[in-house]
């Protein structure tokens, strides 16, 4: 299952100031980029209704857990180091798939993981990797504009959507969301009024995009266009300036999770809201009183391959006024309680059993943890099966 890279919450700055020249003469994107804008569709006024939220809220323990043991990587488990990227064969054994200088890449695989996209913090291009043959294609190559966020168009695997900003923007200019056909090299632009903050998700099937626009839920379909996503329809509370954004589609489609900023409980709080596209109603999973805000862009909340559970990155303080920052796993069903482990990227076994945080694994259910042999710069990126 593909997992993403989790972030601190409102402090990414994904496309960053720094920016180093091509080793080659790269040429501009092909024509001037303003000629493929289309029109920005205005944000609608929405008149605020008071309306009571529903709240999961699950108690945080502490799990006891015995003196951890060290295990080895399990298989299928794909993460980078400094050096490239590894898959873990059968045996637990690194397998190098790609080397290169990986220091600065943010990866994420096709859905037969035969693929790769990443991009360079530094460089603000977007690659294409073949993990079969080592192969590697930029697909950008623009000296005057930064890339990042890739992702497959779920219906559309010849299809790559990605946000991009020009240099002279930096760092929190206008931002696009773009699209590139891997066969032809056509750019299209689905979103030209600049105010697209990262990442976008595409549903299982395809057929709709959720983003964010100028920190609000915004849904795209090819038939339709850009429209606000109608939160006050699921019962949202709009009583202040709230924002929302970095969505994820639930596995089957059927819930939609945003990362939202407002006003719950009488104080500014950050959780995760669950959209049942179904039920037409929402749930706000963990609210918490968030530091370090600022900055740009949003973290997401992944899913289990099971839909049952959601791991999302927390930045708060606990009473005595210290720093708490992790990964916490709050069950969607069933359970009633939440748990937190260290800071960390994710990646969950194919089938819901395990967890990767970090360099921990954790037992789901007994929820104990146990460190894996990694190296000291892995961090991980997926966890697929390959006995499909």
């Amino acid at each position: 299952m593909r997992q993403i890279l989790v972030v601190p919450l409102m402090l990414v700055v994904l496309l960053s100031s720094a920016c180093n020249a091509a080793s080659s003469a790269p040429s501009p994107l092909p024509s001037p980029v303003e000629s493929l804008l289309a029109t920005a569709i205005p944000l609608p006024s929405i008149t605020p209704t008071p309306t009571p939220w529903p709240t999961n809220t699950p108690t945080l323990v502490s799990t006891p857990t015995p003196t951890p043991v060290g295990v080895g990587p399990p298989p299928g488990l794909i993460y980078k180091t400094d050096f490239g990227l590894w898959r873990t064969d059968s045996a637990g054994q690194p397998v190098q798939l790609l080397a290169f200088d990986a220091q600065h890449a943010s990866f994420v695989l096709s859905k037969d993981a035969d693929q790769a996209l990443y991009w360079d913090w530094n460089e603000g291009d977007i690659w294409l990797a073949d993990l079969r043959t080592g192969e590697r294609r930029n697909l950008t190559n623009t000296p005057t504009r930064r890339e990042c966020c890739p992702i497959w168009w779920t219906n559309d695997p010849d299809t790559i959507l990605f946000a991009s900003q020009s240099l002279a923007d930096q760092p929190f200019g206008a931002t696009l969301l773009m699209s590139i056909n891997l066969s032809t090299g056509q750019l299209s632009v689905l979103d030209a009024s600049g105010g697209f903050m990262p990442p976008v998700a595409a549903s299982p099937d395809g057929r709709v995009l959720a983003l964010s626009r100028n920190a609000q839920a915004y849904v795209y379909q090819e038939n339709q266009g850009l429209q606000p996503f109608p939160v006050l329809d699921y019962g949202f509370p709009v009583r202040k300036a709230y924002s929302i954004g970095g969505p994820s589609w639930s596995p089957n489609g059927q819930r939609l999770a945003w990362i939202v900023n407002g006003s719950f409980d009488g104080k500014d709080q950050t959780g995760v809201g669950v959209f049942d596209l179904t039920a037409h109603s929402w749930q706000l999973y963990h609210p918490y009183v968030p530091i370090g805000r600022g900055g740009f862009g949003f973290s997401t909340a992944t899913w289990s391959p099971d839909g049952k559970w959601l791991a999302f990155q927390v930045n708060t303080r606990d009473e005595g006024g210290h720093e708490v920052a992790g990964i916490y796993v709050a069950p969607l069903a069933g359970e009633s309680e939440g748990h937190q482990f260290g800071l960390g990227s994710i990646a969950w076994r194919p089938d819901s059993r395990q967890l990767v945080v970090g360099r921990s694994l954790i037992e789901i259910g007994t929820w104990h943890s146990h460190p894996i042999a990694l190296p000291p710069d892995a961090e991980v990126i997926d966890w697929v099966d390959r006995s499909k």
